[in-house]
């Protein structure tokens, strides 16, 4: 069974920073067709729930409705081609993985000669060149550098990870107002990257592939000029 995806199909993600030329295999197209309408129904499932515009609901319901019948287009054309497609979970861990491989460097900067930022906790735990010359420890901001420097690492750690929430995780954290603006946003950015994706992957005499693109640039397109639609009537209420 055809189940290699390659990195470059892992990394064709919004949440990836930067913008990249992104060359997929056949398979890869397939893989990302599944993926990107298993995350549709996902945030358009949680817009019933955390959305407070009625219509931003309409527009989950639809999205829900229309990426399950194109998810069933590429669910047989997986089939056809012995293609074993996996979970949305499955996806992000490997998504995850090779991030992490791709990224510059490795864990550990400062150890590597990175230079120290001032007033930054040293080897003892001290906030050095902080604090005005002859003040006694703690009379400055009432706090010693140990505690700045330990309230320092714990806004520092729930910021990391923030950041490496994946966007549907952030998203079920918000509600009302707050949601509809990120879903709207998540919906129209998905759209623009992934259209740019698919069109510059076509792949000539494979109609079955070409057909299955282009169900899915139309269904993107028709999303993002609703969600663009209702960005805009926000802007105005």
């Amino acid at each position: 069974a055809a189940f290699l995806i390659s990195t470059f199909a892992l990394a064709a993600d919004p949440a990836m920073k930067g913008e990249m030329k992104v060359e997929l295999t056949p398979t890869d197209v397939v893989h990302k067709v599944h993926k990107v309408s298993l995350k549709g129904q996902e945030i358009g499932d949680l817009s019933q729930t955390n959305a407070s515009n009625e219509k931003v609901k309409a527009l989950g319901s639809k999205m829900v409705k229309d990426f399950k019948k194109l998810d069933q287009q590429a669910a047989d054309l997986a089939k056809e081609r012995d293609i074993v497609l996996i979970g949305l979970r499955e996806y992000e861990e490997m998504h995850k993985a090779v991030e992490h491989e791709m990224a510059p460097g490795a864990p550990g900067s400062l150890e590597r000669g990175a230079t120290e930022i001032p007033g930054t906790p040293g080897p003892t735990g001290s906030m050095a060149g902080t604090e005005p010359k002859g003040t006694a420890p703690g009379a400055y901001g009432g706090t010693t550098g140990m505690e700045r420097a330990a309230t320092t690492g714990a806004i520092e750690s729930e910021t990391k990870a923030k950041a490496e929430m994946s966007p549907y995780d952030r998203l079920k954290l918000l509600k009302g107002m707050e949601f509809d603006n990120e879903f709207l946003t998540m919906t129209v950015d998905n759209a623009k990257h992934n259209v740019a994706t698919l069109e510059g992957n076509r792949v000539k005499d494979d109609r079955k592939l070409d057909k299955l693109i282009n169900a899915t640039i139309k269904i993107l397109k028709a999303h993002q000029k609703q969600a663009e639609k209702i960005q805009r009537e926000l802007r105005t209420t």
